[in-house]
């Protein structure tokens, strides 16, 4: 089954990753997605790579990399409008590419006008968000828009999704080992965006930035901020080293001893906890002080794998007592990255991404049969491409068509077919089509 991933990097990182490594705009489009890829951005929702490990035909698409699309343009003959490169290249990917499910990390730049105006539709559209939605954005084409969010679920569904569900990032170990050497240089460390949907961070931030100007004694502070930097609070401006982004992010949150997170303004809204920030840092095994919300304990205990903050004054009472009790706040910083390794790590969360897929399957299987008369021949399409759609359309005959078309391993998908519970089922529909099986099937060991 074709897989296809769109997503958007910050600008502000591939400016500065291409600036770092210019050799990279003249090696082939699959060698510098591999290589950011390898640099960790965005990793805790890169979930293509690790589809391709449970079957899938996967592809990853970074749409606002310009390098790197207009490499793979050139080598694939495309011609585009320089103007309007951003969509252009996307669509012709994905025109090209043929996935069956589209998987839009984006889907605010890449909402249903642009779904519209594909040539080729896939057979399941997903979108992801957990932030606020702009006025207009439509979503009637998503059949489902994954969140960990209850106002983005409710919003989704209003705006036009067919269904939400939940559904929130991991943490891929190759980043723990990557930095598990790394020493810790600050007492207090937070790393991320200070923007108007983050009021309530920057005021909690300045208030931690004050507080080793009092009685109570010093500690290191270290923020590594992205956002307006003019509009910061002089207490925040005098600590921010800037922002850092894919493993030097990692770096940066390795290098506290107590790392901080405030959710964003829509989850204070919400009282629902839940963002990367968890896991990224638990994940590196960093000792994470984050402010409660309701839910925090679907993710970590606190006390025992993270701890929690109720307010201001919570906050600063709890980064004294931790940093003046190193073994206690060690213990649980270990304990937090052993859960977030074992239960949250890339490869599990692909296993739940995989089981929501196939809930969607089996549910639009019962209510969109198509039959072969539907399937219109479009000019140069494979006969393979139209028998794949007109079982994958049958609701009888989607889970053979899924086990035994377009897979890289189709021994193995076949060996599993033969003792699946499926197969009984499609012999007893060859039967009634009467197509009864004869003794030309054989296991395939």
């Amino acid at each position: 089954m074709k897989f296809c991933q769109i997503t958007t990097f910050c600008d502000s990182y591939l400016l500065e990753f291409y600036k770092n490594n210019k050799y990279f705009t003249n090696t082939s489009y699959e060698e510098q997605i591999s290589s950011l890829l390898k640099d960790g951005f965005g990793a805790s929702h890169m979930i293509a790579p690790y589809l391709s490990q449970l079957g899938y035909d996967s592809r990853l698409i970074i749409a606002n990399c310009q390098p790197a699309q207009f490499q793979w343009a050139k080598t694939n003959g495309f011609s585009f409008n320089q103007q309007h490169w951003f969509y252009e290249i996307v669509r012709n990917q994905i025109e090209t590419f043929k996935p069956d499910i589209l998987y839009v990390l984006d889907p605010t730049a890449f909402d249903s006008k642009f779904i519209r105006s594909l040539n080729w539709q896939p057979s399941f559209i997903f979108g992801w968000r957990a932030a606020s939605i702009p006025a207009g954005i439509d979503w009637t084409e998503f059949d489902v828009i994954l969140s960990n969010s209850p106002a983005c679920q409710k919003q989704a569904v209003k705006i036009g999704a067919k269904s939400v569900e939940h559904f929130f990032p991991g943490f891929p170990d190759f980043v723990a080992d990557a930095v598990k050497d790394n020493q810790k240089e600050w007492d207090v460390v937070f790393s991320g965006q200070l923007t108007y949907e983050h009021t309530r961070r920057i005021k909690l931030l300045n208030e931690v930035a004050k507080a080793p100007l009092g009685i109570s004694g010093e500690y290191s502070i270290a923020y590594f901020v992205a956002g307006n930097q003019q509009s910061l609070p002089a207490g925040i401006e005098m600590h921010n080293h800037g922002p850092r982004w894919g493993m030097d992010m990692y770096r940066a949150l390795k290098s506290g001893k107590i790392v901080l997170n405030v959710h964003i303004d829509i989850a204070q809204k919400d009282n629902k906890a839940g963002n990367m920030r968890l896991f990224e840092t638990t994940g590196v095994g960093s000792f994470l002080l984050t402010d409660y919300l309701n839910g925090i304990e679907e993710y970590f205990k606190p006390c025992e794998e993270i701890e929690t903050f109720q307010d201001q004054n919570e906050l600063i009472e709890k980064i004294y007592y931790y940093l003046d009790h190193p073994k206690e706040r060690e213990a649980i910083a270990k304990r937090g990255q052993e859960r977030c390794l074992r239960d949250y790590s890339m490869t599990k969360k692909a296993e739940e991404f995989d089981a929501i897929i196939q809930k969607h399957l089996r549910l639009k299987s019962k209510s969109v049969p198509l039959h072969a008369k539907e399937i219109k021949k479009s000019e140069g399409e494979d006969p393979y491409d139209i028998a794949y759609k007109w079982g994958w359309n049958q609701p009888q005959l989607r889970e053979l068509v899924y086990l035994c078309y377009k897979t890289p391993n189709f021994a193995e998908n076949a060996r599993r077919f033969f003792l699946s519970a499926e197969f009984h089922e499609a012999v007893r529909i060859l039967t009634e089509l009467g197509k009864k099986p004869d003794k030309s099937i054989r296991v395939l060991d």
